[in-house]
């Protein structure tokens, strides 16, 4: 059958033709949808320089564990390089002197930018969150409280207490886990006891 009847045919018989059309591109649209799909799953974090060397601690049922584990497992395991705890939380950050507003806080250890290989476009790696008062902004956030300008050394108030210091400003986080934060501020910041019991499972390990 040449292509000039195979085309009088489908001309003749609509429904079949229809139906096979529709067929093929559902199929295709499923194909090309689940590619996509085990691209973007396959290359989150791929963009961390120690990625095969960076583990998330977890138990079989949960991702959370007790704050204080982190300080337990560091002095008994020698072999571990460096470890980072990390809660989200939600505080006041106040943007201007008449209004603020609830933010994605992500507390993190100071191993944290030393471990990841999220990109800065303001300080260096080794130079932040050096004190329990230093923060990291994320860029969009940074935008949104000092526009174009600088944000190293500039003071934030997150619930009430204005001494916290910008020491560096991050890529907004893609491709990433971690869902992307306004501020990343030292665990030590948060004061309470879980920080020293296990009888508070929230807190992941990496």
């Amino acid at each position: 059958m040449n292509l000039k009847t195979y085309l009088t045919v489908l001309k003749r018989n609509k429904l079949y033709t229809f139906t096979n059309f529709f067929g093929l591109s559902l199929s295709l649209a499923f194909v090309i949808l689940l590619g996509l799909y085990i691209q973007q799953e396959t290359s989150v974090d791929e963009q961390h320089a120690n990625g095969e060397r960076i583990y998330r601690l977890q138990t079989t049922e949960s991702v959370t564990l007790p704050a204080r584990l982190a300080t337990d497992l560091g002095n008994r395991y020698p072999e571990i390089e460096r470890s980072t705890r990390m809660m989200r939380r939600d505080l006041w950050v106040q943007r201007t002197p008449e209004e603020g507003a609830e933010e994605a806080i992500l507390l993190v250890d100071s191993d944290f930018f030393r471990m990841f290989s999220f990109r800065m476009t303001e300080g260096r790696p080794e130079d932040v969150m050096h004190t329990v008062k230093d923060i990291v902004l994320t860029r969009s956030f940074a935008v949104k409280l000092f526009g174009t300008q600088s944000a190293v050394g500039r003071q934030v108030t997150i619930n009430g207490d204005d001494s916290y210091v910008v020491s560096g400003v991050v890529e907004d986080f893609t491709d990433s886990h971690l869902h992307n934060p306004s501020i990343l501020m030292s665990f030590e910041a948060v004061q309470g006891a879980f920080l020293d019991n296990y009888s508070t499972w929230n807190t992941s390990f990496t």
